[in-house]
């Protein structure tokens, strides 16, 4: 079930075309001396999903995950003033 989760979130924000950040945290993510398991999960979701970026927030996942919400509403004020 693990497994699966990254492919149903992923599928769920973009299709496998389109590029999308995919916010990588936890502590089981970090790279050790012998194995960057966060690297080859990357790997393995690019496969299907080329237009993921990943992101390895230096702040904690809450921080990040509310920078990265300021950022994209940010985006679309921006699109949305150069609409009217």
């Amino acid at each position: 079930m693990a497994a699966e989760f990254p492919y149903f979130y992923a599928s769920t924000l973009a299709d496998r075309k389109n590029s999308f950040p995919l916010v990588m945290v936890g502590g089981v993510l970090e790279a050790n001396q012998r194995w960057d398991i966060g690297r080859e999960v990357m790997d393995f979701i690019s496969k299907d999903y080329p237009g993921a970026h990943p992101i390895r927030p230096k702040v904690e996942p809450a921080v990040g995950a509310a920078l990265l919400a300021l950022n994209e509403f940010m985006k679309e004020c921006v699109q949305e003033a150069y609409r009217r």
